[in-house]
């Protein structure tokens, strides 16, 4: 450490050890000061080399969720969460590809029709609920515009079982509207989207204020 050099200093040249501790304050808090500044600068210019923020801080809720490719573990979470469940790709957006599946048994025939495709899907809870969606501008990884709204039916009634997609704007400002909008900033900050554009659905679940979410923001697959 720099102290241990000032100490050995002052003995070899007979100079007091308070009087260099007190000359070398300054510089010692001011390179600190520089020190700081270059790695915020940095961390500015190109925020992917920043810490990662505390996982509280990028947490969001969605409903229990397994990989569809270990069986032990997708038998923990049948027991766990109880039916029915969805059957979600991990690499594709919108409801292409998801199914409802009512029981275990229809979980694991289906399990056994995808053979080695397994790795590619998920089983999720279904919670039943309000589809809402939030549509946002990100500039330098911050959230410069951003529009929320809800369907009239869920895409994936439409989707399975026929109708029209309808969707409306929430009233800006609104307990709703400022509620998306922080976790949809919260969200975006998570998958670390600095540059581009996002629509990010997510759910009010009818029997409790639980949310899920589905994202695809720019090169960002559905999660």
């Amino acid at each position: 450490p720099p102290s241990v050099m000032i100490i050995v200093y002052a003995a070899v040249a007979g100079q007091s050890v308070v009087k260099l501790y007190a000359a070398t304050m300054f510089p010692g808090f001011f390179l600190a000061l520089l020190y700081l500044a270059y790695v915020l600068g940095w961390a500015m210019l190109n925020p992917k080399i920043a810490p990662r923020l505390p996982e509280e801080q990028t947490r969001v809720p969605v409903p229990p969720f397994v990989h569809l490719l270990n069986d032990e573990r997708v038998r923990e979470f049948i027991a766990r969460v109880p039916a029915p469940c969805i059957l979600k790709p991990r690499l594709m957006g919108g409801t292409i590809g998801i199914k409802k599946l009512q029981n275990a048994d229809e979980l694991w025939s289906t399990a056994d029709a995808l053979g080695d495709q397994r790795s590619f899907y998920l089983v999720e809870q279904f919670v039943p609920g309000d589809i809402y969606h939030v549509d946002s501008i990100v500039w330098q990884g911050e959230v410069v515009r951003a529009t929320s709204s809800r369907y009239g039916v869920p895409p994936f009634t439409v989707s399975h079982g026929g109708g029209v997609f309808t969707s409306r704007l929430i009233e800006r400002g609104s307990r709703d509207d400022e509620a998306l909008k922080a976790l949809n900033a919260r969200v975006l900050t998570a998958f670390g989207l600095e540059h581009g554009v996002s629509h990010t659905e997510y759910i009010r679940a009818h029997d409790d204020a639980r949310c899920a979410k589905r994202d695809a923001a720019g090169s960002i697959e559905a999660g």
